[in-house]
């Protein structure tokens, strides 16, 4: 199966067109496969989404 399918079937996202613009197609930058470099990239986003923040103005 190819990347982008998988993107669309797990994310819902497609690949074939830019979400900013509604032209051109995404491309990837990188694959990450070593298993602690993608526990420490969760792991400070995971910190990243329970920071305290500010109240909306």
């Amino acid at each position: 199966m190819r990347w982008a399918d998988l993107m669309r079937r797990v994310y819902d996202i497609d690949m074939r067109t830019c979400p900013n613009c509604g032209q051109g197609r995404l491309e990837p930058i990188a694959t990450i496969l070593d298993p602690d470099v993608i526990a420490r990239i969760l792991a400070a986003m995971d910190r990243f989404a329970r920071a305290p923040r500010a109240p909306p103005a």
